[in-house]
């Protein structure tokens, strides 16, 4: 947990951060921290070391294998096309602020790491249109 004189330098780079993307034209969208393990598969891929060794995944009570994203590209490219943003907008800028969760390997002889580390990304798509089934 941060103390509060760190927490406050959080948000003075974070508002800086949505400042500057702001002036480019940039929107902030919102990601869950937990979404669909198949997402994170499909989108990384089954055989990388992230989504076999450095995810943190579990099952919840109603037997869905959920991850606390580890990456925000998945997330974004899912919500854009689940919220048809393809649609209504040629070229959509985005960009998010929060954690991602990855189990960092230990470097030699260092016992092993959790990383939580809160990332900005921003995402340029132009007007791409989902094949339908």
């Amino acid at each position: 947990m941060p103390l509060r004189h760190e927490s406050e330098k959080w948000q003075f780079v974070e508002g800086k951060a949505r400042e500057i993307f702001g002036n480019f034209g940039f929107r902030e969208i919102v990601l869950p921290i937990l979404e669909k393990t198949e997402l994170f598969r499909r989108s990384i891929g089954e055989a990388t070391d992230i989504v076999e060794k450095e995810m943190y995944t579990f099952v919840d009570r109603g037997d869905e294998s959920l991850t606390m994203r580890p990456e925000a590209t998945a997330s974004v490219m899912r919500a854009y096309l689940e919220h048809g943003l393809y649609a209504s907008e040629s070229l959509v800028k985005l960009y998010t602020i929060g954690p991602m969760f990855r189990r960092e390997r230990p470097q030699g002889g260092s016992a092993s790491s959790t990383s939580s580390t809160r990332s900005c990304s921003a995402r340029r798509t132009r007007g791409w249109t989902p094949k339908s089934s």
